[in-house]
């Protein structure tokens, strides 16, 4: 990005001595004729081109920045990503963007895209989970264990039935709220079930007399 050069602080001129346009006056702006038609002119005010609408000019160009009163500057800034922090969030460093003597530096500002998960979808603060069961889990319950994006295992259980597209909350295991990150949005699972594609005619006749 470019910064007010140091040796001249953004004046241009050698040792920062400067002196008055004498086109304009130290105005920064002049009146010029110009021709609107055929026999009909009028005085427009124009930015002055001898000083750039400055004012000023500078005895000698300044060695450091050649006159540019800007010079190539590095900085580093680290980024906080907070906790909780969603899709569209941004951080921001207040004038941190070019520098110019002619306005105020405007802000750097990065925005946070997240990425898709392979596994968990997250709505707000909630996360969202897909579980699959087997019919026989569906229908005598089943124990499973889910591996948090912290890496530890939430484990649920269910003794009864669990239809298809059941779902089931756990409270606290979603996404840390951002400015108050000891809480947390919920963990939602949503229950699919992989019905078996056939059945042999013993199996029907099993399901026939269980369900008559």
């Amino acid at each position: 990005r470019n910064v007010l050069c140091p040796k001249c602080r953004g004046s241009g001129a050698k040792d920062g001595k400067t002196e008055r346009c004498k086109a304009c006056r130290g105005r920064g702006v002049v009146m010029q004729q110009v021709q609107m038609g055929p026999g009909f002119s009028m005085q427009m005010q124009q930015p002055c081109d001898k000083c750039g609408g400055r004012g000023i000019l500078y005895k000698h160009k300044c060695g450091h920045c050649s006159g540019r009163k800007v010079i190539n500057g590095e900085k580093t800034l680290q980024i906080n990503v907070e906790k909780g922090m969603s899709h569209g969030d941004k951080v921001i460093f207040p004038r941190e963007s070019e520098q110019s003597p002619d306005w105020t530096p405007g802000d750097v500002i990065f925005t946070v895209k997240m990425s898709k998960h392979d596994r968990f979808k997250r709505i707000g603060n909630d996360l969202y989970y897909t579980q699959k069961l087997t019919l026989k889990e569906s229908l005598l319950g089943y124990e499973k264990s889910i591996k948090q994006l912290d890496g530890r295992e939430i484990r649920t259980r269910e003794s009864g039935i669990t239809p298809p597209f059941a779902n089931k909350v756990i409270k606290t295991e979603g996404m840390p709220i951002r400015k108050t990150p000891s809480q947390k949005g919920d963990l939602n699972i949503k229950f699919k079930v992989d019905f078996p594609k056939r059945l042999s005619e013993d199996q029907k006749r099993m399901v026939e007399r269980l369900f008559p």
